[in-house]
């Protein structure tokens, strides 16, 4: 979501959303000290019935790695297994500041895959060689950092989270404390995985934005920094769409995907695409994966704000418009699928309270101007049964609409906004061919303290807005559990 250089002004001197002080700070901290060589801690991506990839990231010494991982027994770990050793890994850069202005840190991204597994839970280490002909490893988490676990069991339950990725505003630390509990939070609240509903990576996404397990500063590690993704990451293999933010080679580099996609005859790759004359390489981010009896599909509905003057637009042309390969890979999925009741992940919300002047709801994908099928009305016709956007940054659930309800989870850390409570505004909003009320609960803040819709309990902190959402699912239902940065569940539905 975009937001203005004034009201980001705005709420930083408020210290409402984002400075230390505002919001208490309960977010776990990974226990014991890294190895010096790792840059960035292992964070998981691309979980398939058999396989998870590990991602992490270290410095320029390291140039071999493998991975030592075996199955967890009465809680105790013994890795006696160990994958192939790799030579591949992927320099990046990372810009930080300094007393005497900015300076530079080189990463080598990794990331290896686990095969061959079967359901349970495993536990794994990480380790490097600095010589590809070594057959001595360090250790790269560390002598004091407990082995990772993760289960593969059948996945029944998943944590939500949108619009995350930034950092605080008090020096030196830089610390988001609300995002740092939502995704304690999220570490700790009984999920097998995640999925992102957009925009990682504030204000663009890039490299230094990501960041690493050393080094901070504004809109620097904002979410590979310690308290951040490192904490969930290790034990919630990520399935994320793309948002506007950081909409970039840099999200398909760092959140592989590519072999659950190919299990879809999906994508989770770069693309190439001409706009405006001008050809430009974005995410093509778009493929679904069975879960407890639902199917669950990833999608891209977003485009970058840059260069263009409405992204709304340019996304519908691009990925929605009759023949365009997005909508003709999902309608080929659906159809496939049809007994199958489903749940989609994209950024771009069809319906929004958030306030006037802020990110607008995406009529695109509503009502086309070339009088197609609306993106919504396949969804919906098609057995989808739950919506899950992100990029107003809020939090809302709107009321069934031909059997779809939609939840807005844009409270992942990012600044948060307000509804639109006012006579005749976006939370009174209605369905253009039903009649029927839109929203059914929504809540947000600015730096003039809380709004909710429809006599929802009105927040009194930031803490009650930011939030992560998680979903249950039974056979036949999904229970939506939407849970603040205090750990509180402040809504909940059953949808079937």
């Amino acid at each position: 979501m975009k937001l203005s250089r004034v009201r980001r002004l705005c709420l930083a001197a408020a210290g409402v959303t984002l400075a230390t002080s505002a919001i208490a700070t309960t977010a776990a901290t990974p226990a014991g000290a890294y190895s010096s060589y790792l840059s960035r801690a292992p964070y998981l991506t691309d979980r398939t019935a058999s396989a998870v990839k590990v991602n992490f990231a270290t410095t320029a010494p390291i140039v071999k790695v493998r991975l030592k991982y075996g199955l967890t027994s009465s809680g105790s770990c013994s890795t006696t297994k160990a994958t192939a050793a790799t030579t591949s890994r992927q320099g990046y850069t990372v810009t930080y500041p300094t007393s005497s202005g900015s300076a530079t840190s080189n990463v080598y991204q990794w990331k290896p895959q686990l095969g061959g597994l079967s359901s349970g839970t495993y536990c794994y280490r990480l380790e490097g060689a600095t010589s590809t002909t070594s057959s001595t490893y360090i250790d790269l988490l560390g002598s004091t950092v407990a082995s990772p676990t993760f289960s593969m069991a059948p996945a029944d339950r998943f944590a939500v989270i949108g619009d995350w990725g930034q950092t605080g505003r008090t020096a030196p630390s830089y610390l988001n404390s609300a995002q740092a509990n939502v995704i304690s939070h999220m570490a700790s609240g009984g999920s097998d995985f995640a999925v992102s509903t957009g925009d990682i990576g504030y204000p663009s996404g890039t490299q230094s934005t990501y960041g690493d397990l050393q080094h901070t500063g504004r809109d620097v590690s904002a979410v590979f920094g310690p308290r951040y993704w490192p904490v969930a990451g290790k034990k919630l293999p990520m399935y994320p769409a793309p948002g506007n933010h950081g909409f970039t080679s840099t999200f398909t580099n760092l959140w592989p995907s590519t072999s659950i996609a190919g299990t879809s005859g999906g994508r989770a790759s770069n693309g190439t695409h001409t706009v405006n004359g001008v050809s430009v390489t974005t995410p093509d981010y778009w493929y679904a994966f069975n879960a407890h009896g639902w199917r669950i599909y990833i999608l891209t509905a977003a485009w970058s704000d840059t260069g263009v003057s409405n992204p709304y637009a340019v996304d519908y042309k691009v990925h929605w418009a009759p023949g365009a390969t997005e909508r003709s890979w999902l309608t080929n999925d659906l159809t496939a699928n049809s007994s199958l009741p489903k749940i989609v992940v994209m950024h771009y919300p069809m319906y929004s309270a958030v306030g006037v002047g802020e990110d607008v709801q995406d009529s695109y994908l509503t009502a086309p101007t070339d009088g197609s099928q609306s993106v919504e009305n396949l969804l919906a016709s098609h057995n989808v049964k739950l919506l899950l956007n992100g990029h107003s940054h809020i939090y809302e659930r709107n009321r069934p609409h031909h059997g779809m309800v939609t939840v807005i989870s844009g409270g992942g850390g990012a600044d948060l906004s307000g509804v639109d409570t006012t006579i005749g505004g976006r939370c009174s909003q209605t369905y253009p061919d039903t009649g029927g009320a839109v929203v059914a609960v929504a809540r947000g803040w600015t730096s003039s303290g809380g709004s909710a819709c429809n006599g929802a309990a009105i927040p009194t902190s930031a803490a009650q807005v930011y939030h992560y959402v998680r979903v249950t699912l039974g056979s036949g239902t999904a229970k939506v559990e939407a849970i603040n940065s205090n750990g509180t569940v402040f809504d909940t539905t059953t949808v079937s």
